[in-house]
């Protein structure tokens, strides 16, 4: 025979050609041997033994071929062509020969092929003799099974043709689970033996980006799909050893915990994926009895092994793809009634019962379970969640019996509810839930009724505050993230958990800086920099914003760089100042750096130069409330008191909140809303303005401050407010001034503003009624001392502009709104009132001393804006004169004659404001004078205002120059600019450079020269530290002054200015209306109150509506001063005085009076010029 003689080269040929035509070949013996045993019926018997005799003999001829480990080609092709053709003579040769010895015959040819000998088409013949006839044949399929199986393994092993072995296993476990191929039992025991391991083996250590993960996946779990549970128990005890079994216990919780964490298959393969849940969920329920018979005891207790089961229960019942409440209605409905809700049955059957189980073994698991099972109670699943939380009481009760507290437990809860809730887990059912079931139990205990409950509602805190941050994680108003940041931020430091305190401070600097908030950045960055120390203790844990700190000096210190910065950007430069000084002393006295502390100084004058020099807008106040069921619960029926922004107005800040809550309905009453509106569904909104009320800083008591200095401390770190409201107790007469009451609410909120927020809760009220007489008392006494403060300002320095004054001045004496003091004297310095209310009279005394000593303040005021009066403003000079002239002499007859000095209390007289003209110190010396004793620029002490300051005499030769006075002889020593001293040369004014330009000849100016000694000469005019531009011949363009209010198209055009005027912005005290500018008086005295609906129907006058604001350009600084020029005026005593069309004269310099013998040349006159003073028209104290 051809096949028993291979070896030899002459059969080879004839050989390979005959296994090609096998099928042929067999195909006519069978046909040939079926037609013989119908011929001969009677030898049949003989014939079939004769037959399978060499049917055997061929096949193991063949077998014998196929243990050749010759190189030789043509032997390998001859096992090649017989591996090709046996599996498919198969259905030819089971039609002849029988099907049990037919496959030992298959089994032998198999395992006759050597190891590493043509693998390939080794396993593509067991593919095809899997995928036959003979292999569905129970009796066959056994026995070849050993074979394949022996032949997978170790290929499996050593990850060889790993593509077409899972295609041998797959085909074998598909044809095993069929029904119609008998019983698999035995089959399916044979196959877990021998490869399950091996398979999950291979599972394991397969790249998860590898295109065969998903066939290996599927046949392992085709095999635990069908096995049952006798071949689990098979399984467990075939182990040899214990050590076997728990391995193979650990690498099968890890498959199926990184199998349900990470799929293999596709997101859209539901059907896959929930079978693969189902297999996963039998196996755990198989191999939880393993644990609890084998792994349970004192010696036999695997801590890792346990901790792995539960880890992977967690993470089967938190996979997406069994978030049932995820899907649509019919896809849940379809895979209730395939699979139910395996969520249930892990959490009741297997995280339940395996937990209580453990018995004394639970304190092992504390506090490193909490989070998994948090997660798990978290599931919305009300009856999974029943079923778990009882468990974090049996946490407290365990680690109490042990430990005498359940400190691990309350922080790890926390922890993770922070985490877990922050990324989209847990609801307000499960807040509920979890207090009522926790509240039960622990009120049922007998050492945990206290400490439990506390426990229990300090988690249903927490969780309110993490659920509402939740809320408005995607929300784009930033104005609610901060305030839940800020609320979590309160609750961590109060249970004083440090790590999760700096987690969120560092998330609220971040939302200040997206919006620009940069003083609050700085106030939220300084609450970290508090709590630490200059000391060089290393950080307990890093921070990411600041990588390279490594101690707490370190951090601290960069810190206090950014917060500086910041409150630099935020123009906080007092706090900015206060930072540079602790650090300045750690640089000089701790750490030598003399360079740091260099820089740092420059730096900290940087700040004292901006506070004095650089403009800040004042920012308003509002109180807003937020009524209604609405709105978040952190806001619901809640007033707070916000921070506007940098001129920002009430309208622009009422836009800005109904921009933020678009359905929110603003009421139109500043009372408190009515019941219903606080249990409405709806959002309300009530916004008011409210005003600062500034605290008494010690420090400046009885000191020379500037009011750069104190306009700080007016509208910042402040924690109270005040709003007034006034209202009528009866009904209106023709004096509202007797019936007009004041509701004046005080507001103290939570925090300083600014701080970490822009906002604060009202956390108390105070309402007060103030009286008609107590209103009138608080205006008048606000009326003086501001106008004392306006001329001690004025005094001080002659370049402010006149604006203020103007107003101020002609609000007291020509009030235009509802007749000034006379209606208080008619409303209650009357007989009448006095009988009524006799318990008065004490204040009545003291409005009318009020009056009385009004009058020497107005005059000195009238005096000192005489004095720097222009000619276009003289008509309204003369105008108050003769009003106030008149007014004078009734007061004075009724109330007697005060001096200014002999005056009720002076509420400014504590603190002297002192205002420091910061552009002097860079203009030339040669504008400013220094010796000049006829100037009125001094500084009275004491409230007087006729002291001057003596100059000391200086010799007569040679003769003396003129020498110009410094405006302020006290502001070189304030600013730091040097004194310039005297001298003898003749010098020439010096006007600012500008473009030439084509112009007419003009004869020079003649220099003046006076004496610098003090009793020679007339004394010179007064002088004023600004450039005089009248004499130009064209308008030269100025810079527009800087406005700290912003335009508004609204605005209409102001009057005509002359050349030389720039346009300006409202005047401040003044309020833009229709019909112009509205002075802030009532009765002729400022009201700084907001009028309800009651009030707002009074009659009100307006203020006087010819007043054109005239700019003054400072050269150095750019800035126009501003003053107010009179063009008709009227008196409520003489309507005649001035009528509309009166045009005001021009008046010259007054001429200077002579004080020595000496006759000195006269001085050039100017006409026009808006800085001569008129002396002797000025009213005289």
């Amino acid at each position: 025979m051809y096949v028993s003689r291979a070896d030899e080269r002459e059969k080879q040929e004839p050989l390979f050609k005959s296994l090609k035509a096998f099928d042929y070949i067999f195909k006519f013996i069978v046909r040939s041997r079926v037609l013989f045993a119908q011929v001969s019926e009677g030898h049949s018997v003989q014939g079939r033994q004769q037959f399978d005799a060499e049917m055997r003999g061929l096949f193991t001829s063949i077998n014998s071929m196929m243990k050749y480990t010759s190189t030789s080609d043509a032997i390998l092709l001859c096992q090649g062509a017989a591996m090709k053709s046996l599996p498919i003579i198969v259905p030819v040769v089971l039609e002849v020969f029988d099907h049990r010895e037919f496959s030992l015959l298959l089994k032998e040819f198999i395992e006759n092929i050597p190891p590493d000998r043509l693998v390939r088409q080794k396993m593509i013949c067991i593919d095809d003799l899997v995928l036959s006839k003979l292999f569905e044949i129970p009796e066959s399929r056994n026995v070849l099974l050993q074979a394949i199986t022996r032949q997978l393994k170790p290929l499996l092993e050593r990850k060889e043709e790993q593509h077409i072995c899972a295609q041998v296993l797959g085909n074998v476990l598909e044809i095993l689970y069929r029904k119609d191929v008998g019983p698999t039992h035995t089959d399916v025991s044979i196959l877990m033996l021998a490869l399950l391991r091996t398979v999950i083996q291979a599972v394991i250590y397969m790249d998860r980006d590898s295109l065969l993960i998903g066939n290996f996946v599927a046949c392992m779990l085709g095999l635990l799909r069908q096995m049952n549970e006798y071949h689990y128990q098979e399984y467990i005890n075939n182990f040899q050893n214990r050590t076997d079994l728990l391995d193979f216990l650990m690498e099968i919780f890890m498959v199926f915990r990184d199998l349900v964490s990470k799929n293999v298959f596709p997101r859209d393969w539901s059907v896959m994926i929930m079978l693969q849940n189902s297999v996963t969920l039998r196996a755990m329920m198989q191999f939880s009895q393993t644990l609890n018979r084998q792994f349970i005891s004192d010696q036999d207790f695997v801590y890792q092994l346990w901790n792995n089961f539960f880890h992977l229960a967690v993470a089967f019942l938190t996979q997406s793809p069994l978030q049932l409440e995820n899907f649509s209605t019919g896809k849940r409905t379809k895979i209730m009634e395939m699979y139910k809700d395996m969520r249930r049955e892990v959490g009741i059957k297997i995280i339940h019962t395996m937990w209580n189980n453990l018995g004394r073994h639970k304190i092992r698991f504390i506090p490193e379970m909490v989070g998994p099972f948090l997660e798990v109670t978290l599931i919305p699943e009300t009856e999974l969640r029943k079923a778990t939380i009882p468990i974090f009481f049996d946490m407290m009760q365990c680690e109490f019996n042990t430990r005498h507290n359940f400190k691990e437990v309350e922080n790890e809860m926390i922890t993770q509810l922070d985490v877990l809730v922050e990324g989209g887990k847990g609801d307000v059912q499960y807040k509920e839930l979890f207090n009522a079931i926790m509240s039960d139990l622990c009120s049922k205990h007998q050492f945990l009724c206290n400490t439990g409950a506390e426990f229990v509602k300090l988690v249903i805190r927490l969780l309110e505050r993490l659920l509402d941050y939740r809320t408005i994680q995607t929300d784009e108003n930033k104005e609610n993230r901060m305030s839940c940041t800020v609320n979590l931020l309160n609750f961590y430091k109060e249970i004083e958990r440090q790590e999760m305190y700096l987690r969120y401070l560092y998330k609220l600097c971040d939302l200040h800086l997206e919006c620009d908030n940069y003083t609050e950045a700085a106030f939220t960055l300084q609450l970290h920099a508090d709590r630490l120390k200059w000391s060089d203790d290393k950080l307990s844990f890093p921070l990411e914003k600041y990588p390279q700190a490594q101690t707490q000096r370190q951090l601290k210190e960069m810190i206090y760089h950014d917060i500086t910065d910041y409150f630099d950007r935020g123009k906080m430069w007092e706090n900015g100042i206060k930072l540079c000084k602790e650090l300045a002393k750690q640089f000089e006295n701790e750490l030598f750096d003399y360079v740091q502390l260099s820089q740092l100084l420059k730096k900290q004058a940087y700040f004292y130069d901006h506070i004095m020099r650089s403009p800040r807008p004042e920012p308003e106040y509002f109180r807003v409330g937020f009524y209604g069921h609405g709105f978040l619960p952190f806001l619901r029926n809640k007033m707070f008191i916000f921070r506007g922004k940098e001129y920002e107005r009430l309208a622009d800040f009422n836009s800005r909140l109904q921009n933020m809550y678009p359905s929110a309905k603003m009421l139109d009453k500043t009372t408190m809303p009515e019941k219903e509106i606080l249990e409405s569904s709806s959002q309300y909104l009530q916004i008011c303005t409210v005003h600062p009320v500034e605290e008494q800083r010690r420090r400046f008591k009885g000191k020379t401050v500037s009011d750069q200095i104190l306009s700080y401390y007016k509208v910042n770190e402040v924690q109270k407010f005040v709003y007034s409201r006034p209202f009528f107790k009866s009904n209106k007469d023709k004096n509202e001034v007797s019936n007009m009451w004041i509701e004046r609410t005080c507001h103290v909120i939570a925090y300083k503003l600014p701080g970490i927020l822009r906002w604060f809760e009202v956390v108390s009220q105070d309402r007060e009624e103030i009286s008609p007489l107590h209103h009138a008392i608080e205006i008048m006494e606000e009326q003086n001392n501001k106008m004392k403060t306006l001329i001690k300002q004025h005094k001080a320095d002659h370049s402010l502009p006149l604006n203020i004054l103007s107003m101020t001045l002609n609000g007291v004496v020509d009030a235009a709104v509802q007749g000034g003091t006379e209606k208080y004297e008619q409303a209650f310095c009357t007989e009448e009132y006095l009988k009524q209310r006799p318990e008065d009279e004490h204040l009545v005394e003291r409005l009318k001393d009020l009056m009385a000593e009004q009058v020497p303040i107005v005059a000195a005021g009238l005096k000192v804006h005489g004095e720097k009066a222009p000619p276009n403003l003289r008509p309204l000079q003369e105008n108050m004169e003769k009003i106030f002239n008149q007014r004078k002499s009734i007061v004075e007859l009724r109330y007697g004659k005060r001096s200014l000095d002999s005056g009720g209390p002076d509420r400014t007289s504590e603190i002297s404001i002192r205002r420091i003209n910061t552009i002097a110190e860079s203009r030339p010396a040669s504008t400013i004078s220094t010796g000049s004793s006829g100037s009125s620029d001094r500084r009275g002490s004491g409230g007087s205002f006729t002291q001057f300051v003596e100059v000391p005499s200086i010799v007569q030769q040679p003769p003396p120059i003129p020498m110009r006075t410094p405006q302020n002889p006290q502001r070189s020593t304030i600013i730091g600019m040097p004194k310039i001293s005297p001298t003898k040369q003749s010098l020439t004014p010096v006007r600012p450079v500008r473009p030439k330009q084509s112009q007419p000849p003009r004869p020079p100016r003649p220099t003046t020269t006076i004496s610098t000694e003090i009793h020679v000469g007339p004394p010179l005019p007064e002088k004023h530290s600004v450039c005089d531009y009248s004499n130009l011949p064209e308008p030269i363009q100025l810079p527009p002054k800087i406005s700290h209010r912003p335009q508004s198209v609204r605005d209409k055009p102001m009057l005509p200015i002359p050349t030389m005027e720039s346009p300006s912005s409202t005047p401040p005290g003044k309020r833009k209306t229709k019909g112009g500018y509205e002075s802030p008086t009532k009765f002729g005295l400022p009201l700084d109150t907001t009028y309800s609906e009651d009030s707002a129907q009074g009659s009100h006058k307006q203020s006087p509506t010819g007043i054109r604001r005239s700019g003054t350009y400072h050269p150095n600084s750019g800035v126009s001063g501003v003053s107010d020029t009179p063009q008709s005026f009227t008196s409520p005593t003489d309507d005649n005085i001035l009528s509309n069309n009166h045009v005001p004269e021009k008046i010259s310099p007054a001429s200077s009076a002579s004080t020595t013998p000496t006759q000195e040349p006269p001085l050039p006159k100017k006409s026009e010029n808006r800085y001569s003073t008129a002396g002797s028209e000025t009213t005289n104290l």
